[in-house]
């Protein structure tokens, strides 16, 4: 559980948003296959300002004459399978590299999420704002929902004492 204080919440995270940009270049590019030609300029638009033009290997297939889009397509399926399983980095690990494939993407244990997407504590940090995450070992996600299996007890009441004490220190 992560407690936050003076901060309002996002509608949706920069995560889901990247996620749902390389989707739709995904979508753009496997319509450009079919042959909608417009949509290699949509997809290299979306790569270039809704992504931060982070994928920089997808760009160039895309500019090349005529433009790879095989190898595009292979690439952002690659990209957005990876994206679609960050929740099994359930505990945050840095990335450690363990080697590097034959056309140079870097492989490993750990997590790693593209540097345009901040993670709450670098938004709050920027906004000169603190938080306090509490992790609760061996529970699952909602396991403070007692209508849920993964309800526990223990850990939803340490939760609840937790925020009642923020509330006390930055409402009262």
């Amino acid at each position: 559980m992560l407690v936050a204080s003076g901060v309002a919440p996002a509608s949706a995270s920069s995560a889901d948003d990247y996620a749902n940009s390389v989707h739709r270049a995904l979508t753009l590019v496997q319509f450009a296959e079919r042959g909608d030609v417009p949509s290699v300029q949509q997809a290299i638009d979306v790569l270039t300002q809704d992504t931060g033009n982070t994928q920089l290997e997808i760009l160039r297939d895309l500019h090349r004459n005529p433009p790879d889009l095989g190898d595009a397509d292979q690439r952002l399926q690659a990209l957005y399978a990876t994206l679609q399983t960050r929740v099994d980095c359930t505990v945050y690990q840095d990335f450690t590299l363990t080697g590097i494939t034959p056309d140079g993407q870097a492989t490993g244990t750990g997590c790693v999420y593209p540097a345009v997407i901040k993670t709450l504590p670098d938004q709050l940090k920027a906004a000169g704002k603190t938080c306090h995450a509490y992790i609760y070992p061996g529970v699952e996600h909602g396991f403070n929902n007692d209508t849920t299996p993964r309800f526990n007890k223990e850990a939803a009441s340490l939760a609840w004492a937790r925020t009642m004490e923020l509330f006390k220190r930055k409402l009262a």
